[in-house]
């Protein structure tokens, strides 16, 4: 086997500084990824609700409106 030097030591070192920077960097960008999907999940969140209420509303209005052209569509057929 050889032996352990100098150099070995300092590769391992500057190695292990690299790792250390990469996991923060990493850290950092976690952070960043996960504060953006805060936001993001909030504006979801509201864009289903106003969507919720566009088809609540939509519903209301064109289920009568169908109703109603359904019966007139009957009456001129004569069904």
């Amino acid at each position: 086997m050889s032996e352990y030097t100098d150099q070995d030591r300092e590769r391992s070192q500057e190695t292990h500084t690299m790792l250390k920077e990469h996991i923060k960097h990493n850290d950092e960008r976690i952070a960043d990824i996960k504060d953006v999907l805060k936001i993001h999940g909030k504006k979801i969140h509201t864009n289903e609700k106003l969507i919720t209420k566009v088809i609540t509303i939509g519903s209301v209005i064109i289920i009568p409106v169908t109703a109603a052209l359904t019966a007139l569509g009957k009456k001129f057929i004569g069904n």
